[in-house]
């Protein structure tokens, strides 16, 4: 007798598994990591199998059975990974699982994602011949098979734009002048390769050195944790995609984590370009079904590098060999939402298991990392210019009615030569973060957060950038009534507006959650 060591997927604290179900002989190839649908408290519930035992502390009678196996689960490995998370920081082994599984099971419910398919027809032999003849066929008939005749495998939907549905394709399959099969069709993240380079990369002496280093390590004969410190501009790019290229080489797969999602599609579209096809991406911004056909490429092996931000760092790639984590001290590595891990942790955790190569790149290391990591230096640019002049404007030295930007920066913006560009970086969303009662001083706070509700003035509302928390704009004091209303501080949107006057009639355009929050907004 097979028993079944299965953690219920659910979102309560309460339970603690995993719990045994008996495995009937039709279930033989359930293994660590299958996903199973399990009766469990009066209803259903999906399961991951964490172990498997030959006899369980409880009677053979009271142990239930599985009602149904699922196609996909998750690697064994991951399995492992995602019940140490829960461990290390605090969470449940439900909630550390939901990491791993395949998308859209994390909720303890069945896939809402599946594969995507389409249906093709082909003309037969009959087909063509009836073209010629004298057989009774309708205009749409006649005109189907014309255009397969003539381009020989066409979806259902294009030949429904051309006025065979369904019901005409049906009809003339049944009388044996076309097939009818179902082909998968792959939901492709989109794409962009502007400016990626293809060929081959001349590397510096600096750069060809840190990749010996990492090649060796790859085979076993260095550190296999590294930190390649490096200035901005000093090509670690180009390092990390000649490695990953190496570990391709030697049959292994790679995972190249990035900061911000805002990152992937740039980061994706360098790393296509030099691989191929061969490259996943998996984030949050995709759809479900995106997302689980990307995962389906990596469980495959379809693809062999994946692309993403820190939950990229559990793509189910089988035999790892390199995990780079660009920007390695950013916070956002940081998962805010239980379980509350650090990307970089798990990554190293991951490496550690697989026998992988850990590779974290950046100019500004963390203390930790500094310590810890055996160094690869990279101390110059790559086209041996000196960084950008830095000029530090100290804002007490301008009263308030300057606004928010410094004369200096006024100046530089009004005085920008035709054609040329500038960027102005804000660390704050909306138009104003802040607003409070002239008379009483009350500030507009969030009821839920206790924090104060930031103005976007293009939406008409205020919002909390905690919870998400929105209400209408008020017009008078909730406390006194006073319909002095000031507005404190300066986001994207209210410096987009000042830019806009200073450099008119040049064109000014806004870059942040708010624009870039749509689908393929970046």
């Amino acid at each position: 007798m097979r028993i079944a060591k299965v953690e219920p997927i659910t979102t309560t604290r309460a339970l603690r598994g995993p719990y045994d179900y008996r495995l009937p002989e039709a279930m033989a190839g359930v293994d660590v990591g299958s996903l199973l649908m399990v009766p469990f408290a009066r209803r259903r519930m999906l399961g991951v199998v964490v172990g498997l035992a030959t006899d369980s502390d409880l009677p053979d009678e009271r142990l239930a059975e599985p009602i149904e196996a699922l196609a996909a689960g998750a690697p064994p490995e991951l399995v492992r990974l995602g019940l140490w998370v829960a461990e290390r920081y605090c969470s449940t082994p439900s909630r550390g699982l939901a990491l791993v599984l395949p998308p859209g099971s994390g909720a303890g419910v069945p896939r809402a994602a599946k594969a995507l398919t389409e249906r093709r027809a082909q003309i037969t032999a009959a087909g063509r011949e009836v073209l010629g003849g004298s057989a009774r066929l309708g205009e749409r008939q006649r005109s189907a098979l014309s255009l397969l005749a003539e381009e020989g495998d066409l979806a259902g939907t294009e030949l429904a734009r051309a006025g065979a549905d369904s019901g005409v394709l049906r009809r003339l399959e049944e009388r044996g002048f076309v097939t009818q099969r179902a082909q998968e069709v792959r939901r492709r993240p989109k794409l962009t390769t502007v400016g990626a380079t293809t060929g081959p990369v001349r590397l510096s002496p600096s750069q060809q050195a840190c990749v010996d280093a990492l090649v060796a390590s790859l085979d076993g004969n260095g550190p296999r944790e590294r930190l390649l410190h490096g200035v901005t501009g000093s090509g670690k790019t180009e390092v990390y995609l000649a490695v990953i290229e190496a570990a391709l080489a030697r049959g292994r797969g790679a995972i190249f984590l990035v900061p911000e999602i805002g990152l992937t599609p740039q980061t994706l579209g360098r790393v296509a370009a030099r691989l191929g096809d061969g490259v996943a991406v998996i984030h949050s911004g995709l759809s479900e079904g995106e997302r689980f056909d990307e995962w389906r490429r990596l469980r495959s092996g379809e693809a062999r590098v994946c692309v993403g931000p820190r939950s990229a760092v559990f793509a189910p790639l089988n035999d790892l060999g390199l995990i780079v984590i660009d920007e390695e001290h950013d916070a956002s590595y940081k998962q805010e939402g239980d379980p509350r891990y650090d990307a970089r942790a798990v990554a190293r955790r991951r490496a550690a298991e697989a026998g992988a190569v850990l590779v974290a790149g950046t100019a500004t290391p963390r203390p930790e990392s500094w310590a810890e990591l055996d160094r690869l230096e990279l101390p110059e640019r790559v086209d041996g210019r000196p960084l950008p002049p830095v000029e530090v404007l100290d804002m007490r030295e301008v009263g308030p009615r300057s606004g928010p930007l410094h004369p200096t920066t006024r100046e530089a913006l009004s005085s920008l030569p035709e054609g040329a560009k500038a960027i102005v970086m804000v660390n704050r969303r909306g138009f104003s973060p802040h607003l409070s009662c002239a008379s009483c001083g009350e500030a507009v706070s969030c009821p839920s957060c206790d924090v104060s509700l930031v103005l976007h003035r293009g939406a008409g509302r205020l919002g909390c950038h905690h919870c998400g928390h929105t209400e209408p704009v008020p017009v008078e004091c909730p406390s006194c009534g006073s319909v002095s209303i000031v507005r404190h501080g300066a986001g994207t949107e209210r410096i987009e507006e000042l830019v806009g006057e200073l450099i008119a009639p040049a064109e000014v355009f806004r870059l942040d959650a708010d624009t870039t929050g749509r689908r393929d907004g970046h």
